[in-house]
């Protein structure tokens, strides 16, 4: 029965780290994209990114009872349970409970990092956007019902991050290179075609030219005058090697 409970809280330490990186990791444009096509669930996604020390501070909560939980209720029953073996071995006999003790901890421990936070993390990783809005539902609930310590801990970062002078609220705006391997990304994935990606790369390339590189001077332009005779024409033609010219009356 022990185990059944350790389990258990294992796995919801695994839904709390699950949506906490689907939450830190979701694109704010693919839902902004998805709540334009009706998707209320992506609309309170987008609502709990605005205030991310609020749901994070629930986050935390509910990770840290767990872990305070699972800690000491594993270490006292489990441990009760595995002495007995120890004590069978004349070896370990004498030191069988703290014996028992460290190999329970050890499990959890080993058992949280996997069941708890590395394959929860890994699966949010997938798709973000998708297990922010499916774990949604119950996150909000769970931070109505720990409003209080949500509200100190979520009190407690702003005054912390003004000390520190960091200012909360503030979109760091997207340079060219992550909108390069973002576009980079979409043609991999098939989300651009070809066309459209050489497109969009020949508009990144377009940016940083200086007007002078696409146009010419006009004191620069070979021009034919109507007056040219033929053998001057031909001159010029012959000297500069261009495939049009302007005649300019």
């Amino acid at each position: 029965m022990e185990i059944i409970i350790i389990i258990l809280l294992l796995v919801m330490n695994g839904v709390f780290a699950m949506y906490e990186i689907a939450l830190v990791s979701s694109g704010k444009a693919r839902l902004e994209t998805m709540a334009g096509r009706g998707n209320r669930t992506a609309k309170k996604v987008l609502k709990q990114l605005e205030e991310p020390e609020k749901f994070l501070s629930a986050i935390q909560i509910g990770i840290t009872l767990i872990g305070i939980i699972s800690g000491a209720f594993g270490g006292v029953a489990l441990a009760d349970d595995l002495a007995p073996l120890f004590k069978d071995i004349p070896a370990t006999a004498p030191y069988a409970e703290n014996l028992a003790m460290i190999t329970v901890v050890a499990i959890i421990t080993y058992l949280s990092l996997v069941i708890g936070e590395l394959v929860p993390k890994s699966i949010a990783l997938t798709n973000p956007e998708k297990y922010a809005c499916a774990l949604c539902p119950a996150m909000s609930l769970l931070s109505k019902l720990a409003y209080p310590f949500v509200y100190l801990l979520s009190l407690s970062t702003r005054v912390v991050n003004r000390m520190l002078g960091i200012e909360g609220g503030q979109e760091r705006p997207m340079t060219h290179e992550e909108l390069r391997m973002i576009l980079h990304q979409s043609s991999e994935q098939g989300v651009i075609d070809r066309e459209e990606t050489e497109m969009l790369r020949d508009v990144f390339r377009f940016s940083n030219k200086r007007a002078n590189e696409l146009m010419t001077h006009r004191r620069d332009l070979v021009i034919l005058q109507p007056d040219y005779t033929l053998e001057q024409t031909l001159a010029i033609i012959d000297e500069r090697h261009f495939s049009n010219y302007l005649l300019v009356d």
